[in-house]
């Protein structure tokens, strides 16, 4: 069951798919009030999930890590 297949695979892409409409759905209701906080913060989340679907959330590690090791004056590993 480790591959995706089977009943989890099926279960975890619907509720990708949900979460994904449900997000496209937020965004077209929010434009019409030009609100770009909530849109951007929608945004990224989609691009973490892509993120995690794809390669396992390695670029949103890399990510963070570079963040932290900026905030952190370069001492975090």
């Amino acid at each position: 069951m480790t591959d995706g297949s089977g009943i989890l695979g099926i279960l975890s892409g619907f509720i990708f798919a949900v979460i994904i409409a449900c997000g496209t759905f937020y965004i077209i209701k929010e434009w019409k009030n030009s609100n770009w906080l909530k849109i951007g913060s929608v945004l990224i989340v989609f691009l973490i999930l892509a993120d995690f679907t794809t390669n396992k959330g390695q670029a949103t590690r890399d990510l963070l890590a570079k963040v932290i090791n900026t905030i952190s004056g370069g001492t975090f590993k």
